[in-house]
């Protein structure tokens, strides 16, 4: 299967463009003032991974070459499969396990539960900045 940045360009540039020019500047400055202030943290060799996982999207995925003499399930793409620019197996896999994680169910969830945790938690963080910075606060403390 053919990977996001080559089946849809425009959406995923203005995407990694968006998260590049807005979210990583903002999280490197965070790391540099912790280096600065911590010298464990300094030489804890800290790298920032960022993964971006869209669910708000009405793009579908589809297998390259369908057997129309395939049952459904078979003709669907798995639903761990994952959309990515570069091979990411080992976070493929993990984030696929994370979905049976939770506490409740025993089926897959839509995402993992961490990504959900950090999606409510990113959404309640860039309020508050979006509050701080029009107040004129220094929102990296």
């Amino acid at each position: 299967m053919a990977n996001a940045k080559t089946n849809f360009p425009h959406i995923y540039s203005l995407i990694v463009q968006k998260v590049q020019e807005a979210e990583v500047p903002v999280w490197k400055a965070a790391i540099e003032k912790f280096k600065a202030q911590s010298t464990e943290f300094k030489y804890s060799g800290v790298k920032l991974t960022v993964i971006m996982a869209n669910i708000k999207t009405n793009f579908r995925l589809f297998k390259d070459e369908i057997d129309t003499r395939d049952k459904s399930p078979m003709q669907n793409v798995p639903s761990y499969t994952c959309a990515d620019a570069y091979p990411l197996d080992q976070i493929q896999y993990v984030t696929y396990y994370l979905c049976f994680s939770h506490g409740i169910m025993g089926s897959p969830t839509k995402l993992p539960d961490p990504l959900v945790s950090a999606a409510d938690l990113s959404k309640r963080a860039r309020n508050n900045f979006r509050r701080h910075k029009l107040n004129g606060v220094d929102v990296l403390v």
